[in-house]
């Protein structure tokens, strides 16, 4: 990618978007990505590969401490011991047959998948007791 960055980002997110996918929001999604600028790009992607090798971004999640819902495609397994390790309250929605961009080419299951996550998350919520009252 940092010597051809617009091949290498269409090679790199090709694999993220699963063969049935409408040819037209293929091409828009591997055209967007391959028309960021480089030197951001690729600055991102080396923080964030830096950070998962680190364990640094795992760290992070450590001091959260609300329940987590994500909203998944299927593409990738979901680790959910692990992430449990760092988040206990992590859950997750799965969209089976959907790939990385699941909320562009299956909005309607995306939203719908939002939709319970977070009233799933609203039925945890537990009142502040000081904030229990309106005044």
């Amino acid at each position: 990618m940092k010597a051809d960055f617009k091949n290498g980002s269409r090679q790199f997110v090709k694999p993220m978007i699963l063969p049935g996918t409408d040819p037209t929001l293929a091409e828009w999604i591997l055209s967007d990505m391959a028309s960021a600028p480089s030197s951001v790009a690729l600055s991102a992607i080396e923080e964030m590969m830096s950070q998962y090798i680190t364990g640094d971004a795992a760290k992070i999640f450590e001091d959260i401490h609300v329940p987590v819902i994500s909203v998944n495609a299927d593409l990738w397994p979901i680790d959910y011991e692990a992430n449990r390790r760092h988040m206990p309250s992590y859950d997750a929605i799965i969209l089976k047959g959907a790939d990385h961009f699941l909320m562009m080419n299956r909005p309607l299951e995306f939203n719908w998948a939002l939709e319970q996550a977070i009233q799933t998350l609203l039925a945890t919520v537990v009142p502040h007791p000081e904030k229990s009252h309106i005044q």
